[in-house]
């Protein structure tokens, strides 16, 4: 017998086993660290692009949002996305982080290709306020005569 085969067990026997770093020191079990990214809890950090083919520009809060998106559609078992935000229906492929083409809505047309759907809604504007060191001789004086009769 030839001992290259003995050779090779040997050096799998000596060939450490793969631990996750989490598993190492201690860290969350898989089960939640996926619920997590579920929820939308955990970003990946990786970048969406726009296919260079097409003939759209998005800004980068716009591809922030699609990225969180995508997270959350990835720990769900999507691998292509539907992304619905400011009017825009856009194809996302979760493999490459890219934003592929637009969807044509039209009515009774079949999207047969996407196995996921997020509406990403509008951010609520924000609110406006005067600075606190706020100040204004003119009216804090029309504001003391109203009060005065």
């Amino acid at each position: 017998m030839s001992t290259i085969p003995v050779e090779l067990l040997r050096l799998a026997a000596d060939t450490p086993t793969p631990v996750s770093g989490a598993a190492l020191a201690g860290g969350p079990a898989f089960a939640e660290v996926l619920s997590r990214a579920r929820a939308g809890e955990i970003a990946s950090g990786r970048e969406v692009t726009i296919d260079p083919s097409l003939d759209l520009t998005l800004t980068p809060e716009q591809l922030r949002q699609i990225g969180h998106a995508a997270d959350r559609a990835e720990a769900a078992g999507v691998q292509r996305l539907l992304v619905l935000m400011d009017g825009l229906a856009l194809r996302v492929d979760l493999a490459t982080r890219r934003v592929t083409g637009r969807a044509e809505l039209e009515a009774g047309a079949v999207a047969s290709d996407l196995d996921g759907v997020v509406r990403i809604e509008p951010a609520p504007p924000a609110a406006t306020a005067p600075p606190a060191s706020f100040s204004n001789a003119s009216l804090l004086g029309a504001l003391a005569r109203t009060k005065e009769h």
